[in-house]
């Protein structure tokens, strides 16, 4: 009790010298309220989801009705200077009404309190203290998905203390989030902590350290599957800058990261890092580059260090030639490998009258690496983020994929496994068709890959490009072509991965009035694989005076080949078509209407699907008084299914 009534009178001593009596008196008070405000709303929201196939039909409806109170203000405790911010605080009271294929009818209520308060401690100090509090409800309306419920909260608080020599930054957030409504329900909490110092010493040296502990949980709601994430990072980094006595410029920039993550799937991992930008001459410039760096998971260990240098030498201001070459070495689980490469480019730019400019570039490589390793197939895993429409493609980051080995999962811990989804085609490249939403934002991928253990071998590589702008970048022209082959110098490829890969990509993009359009075709061509494709883009936008129109258009066609030994050749090819349109107007002074239409279709060798969706929205503003009136639907169709979801959402709103 004597600690607390000290500490007390500690505060009350501080704020009288603060703020002088004489000065201020007047504005000191418990409880210092501005601009209340206050307001009540009525909503209604409904909801309707139907699934068909040829054998089951699930639906479910949801009527929700809710009347919400806010109030708010501006405030400050004891000054102004010492405490002040803003508060709003709401009190909901809800009332359910669910039927469902599954589980029939049922009714509920509710009362939940949401608040948004914000606020800054000795705002005039060197030293301010900020910090946020908030909660909210909200529904969020995928494109071609149905919609859901998101609750989310958040606390966030910061302090720093300012000085000529090392400026200190603490920070502290806290959210949380819950969907409702979703295949897969999922409760997510994260928390973080960090602290962060910088040091300036004029424009010489520049120092920048920080320490971040996070938590991260993540938890199924109809699995009750959970996986906790615990993450400690640090990074330091530094940047050296000065010129000589003939201001030729040096830099260098050194930096350290770790990052070691403990949980459902534990990481560690670290790096060293340090360049060294050195201008020899005024158009001669030189770099030197050393890293050193640590990988390990649950699937892999590796260690791996290079070192890589550079000149570069520019000529009449358009002609840029480029030399340099490294040398790199890494260790693993089941071996090790060394790898030396040299390079040389040859870069020409230039302006051209009436706003045109042209670039043609030439670049060679020629890279020899030994590797001694044990392990013909290698494990790995992607976190991959998926946003519709579904199904979608998703191409895989490793190349040379048993696709046996593939497998998707809901969870970090790799528990509760996602299995609609298919192989377009695999070899050097690896492609899949996600025919569902799995009901989680991301999801984890693990498959093995091929190698060959024990090869030295050498890769000669060219690539050549060019880009034509004219007018102003109304019109653009542009291709690169790219071929590397390699050849065994010891050793065998048993996984037969070793071998020549072509890359070639043209294209145009064109500015019309108000039309933009651009049509692009690529080819890659590996040992087994060959795949090419053809996008088209078009996009046309319309401003009036009180009217605006978006429209956007994309089409994709792949056709491709895979040859695989011992096989047959695989042929395939996938059309996709997405076509979106919104229109916004001004109605009358104080009505404001928007529209929004959209079309996708997926057509391949086996699938054939095509979604709709529409949104409708009207806005009323009446002196005191909004009316809002959001509705959308959604319909999907394939050969073996039907999905209808449809949303309608009414407010009133009256402001005190």
């Amino acid at each position: 009790m004597l600690r607390f009534l000290a500490q007390g009178i500690w505060v009350l001593g501080a704020a009288t010298v603060l703020f002088p009596v004489s000065a201020q008196a007047s504005r000191f008070t418990l409880l210092g309220l501005s601009g209340l405000h206050q307001s009540a709303e009525l909503s209604y929201n409904f909801n309707d989801n139907q699934s068909e196939t040829k054998s089951t039909t699930n639906r479910s409806t949801n009527n929700d009705f809710s009347e919400t109170y806010t109030i708010g203000a501006g405030y400050s405790i004891l000054h102004p200077r010492l405490l002040r911010g803003d508060a709003n605080i709401s009190l909901s009271s809800n009332q359910t009404l669910v039927n469902n294929t599954a589980e029939g009818g049922s009714t509920g209520t509710n009362m939940r309190i949401s608040y948004d308060v914000n606020g800054i401690i000795l705002d005039r100090m060197n030293y301010p203290f900020n910090f946020s509090v908030s909660s909210s409800t909200g529904t969020v309306r995928p494109p071609f998905s149905r919609a859901y419920t998101l609750d989310m909260e958040s606390q966030n608080v910061s302090f720093s203390i300012p000085n000529g020599q090392l400026p200190i930054t603490v920070t502290y957030s806290r959210n949380a989030s819950t969907t409702h409504g979703l295949a897969d329900d999922i409760d997510q909490t994260s928390q973080a902590a960090s602290i962060s110092f910088r040091n300036s010493v004029d424009d010489l040296s520049k120092t920048r350290l920080s320490f971040t502990q996070s938590f991260d949980r993540q938890t199924l709601l109809g699995s009750e599957r959970t996986d906790n994430r615990n993450a400690i990072v640090v990074n330091i980094a530094n940047t050296l800058f000065w010129k000589n006595i003939q201001g030729l410029q040096r830099q260098i920039d050194s930096m350290y990261v770790y990052n070691e993550q403990s949980g459902s799937y534990p990481e560690l991992q670290s790096s060293v890092a340090s360049t060294l930008n050195w201008q020899i001459g005024k158009a001669l410039d030189s770099k030197l580059a050393y890293v050193k760096s640590r990988n390990t998971d649950v699937h892999n260990n590796n260690d791996q260090q290079s070192i890589s240098g550079s000149l570069s030498q520019k000529y009449l201001k358009c002609l840029l030639t480029t030399v340099g070459g490294s040398l790199a070495q890494g260790s693993y689980n089941d071996g090790s490998d060394r790898t030396a490469s040299w390079n040389g480019r040859v870069a020409y730019t230039n302006e051209l009258p009436r706003e045109s400019s042209v670039r043609l570039d030439y670049g060679y490589q020629y890279v020899i690496q030994e590797r001694k390793r044990s392990d013909v197939n290698l494990a790995n895993v992607e976190k991959t983020t998926l946003s519709g429409p579904f199904p979608l493609f998703l191409d895989l980051a490793a190349h040379n994929i048993d696709s046996g080995t593939i497998a998707i999962f809901k969870d970090a811990a790799m528990t509760i496994r996602f299995s609609d989804f298919s192989t377009v085609f695999s070899g050097f490249q690896t492609r899949l068709l996600i025919n569902s939403d799995p009901g989680v934002p991301f999801v984890y991928i693990s498959y093995s890959y091929r190698q060959s253990p024990n090869i030295t071998f050498a890769t000669a590589g060219h690539t050549v490009g060019g880009k034509l702008s004219l007018l102003d970048k109304k019109c653009v022209l542009h291709a690169n072509y790219s071929y590397s082959d390699s050849r065994i110098l010891a050793g065998s490829d048993p996984s037969s991965t070793i071998g020549a890969n072509t890359h070639i990509d043209a294209g145009i993009d064109g500015l019309l009035g108000r039309h933009t359009l651009s049509l692009e075709y690529s080819l890659n061509k590996s040992v087994f694989q060959r795949l090419q494709q053809v996008e088209t883009n078009w996009i046309h936008t319309l401003q009036a005076a009180k009217a605006s129109l978006l429209t956007k258009a994309n089409d994709r066609y792949s056709w491709y080949e895979n040859t695989s030994i011992g096989t047959s050749s695989t042929q395939g090819w996938d059309n996709t078509f997405l076509l979106s349109t919104a229109y916004s107007r001004v109605i009358t002074p104080n009505l404001r209407g928007k529209a929004t239409l959209g079309y996708f279709n997926m057509i391949t060798s086996s699938v054939v699907s095509n979604r709709f969706s529409i949104e409708l929205g009207l806005e009323g503003n009446f002196g005191r008084t909004v009316v809002t009136l959001d509705s959308s639907a959604n319909w999907g169709f394939s050969p073996s299914s039907y999905s209808h979801s449809q949303t309608v959402n009414l407010k009133l709103r009256r402001i005190f």
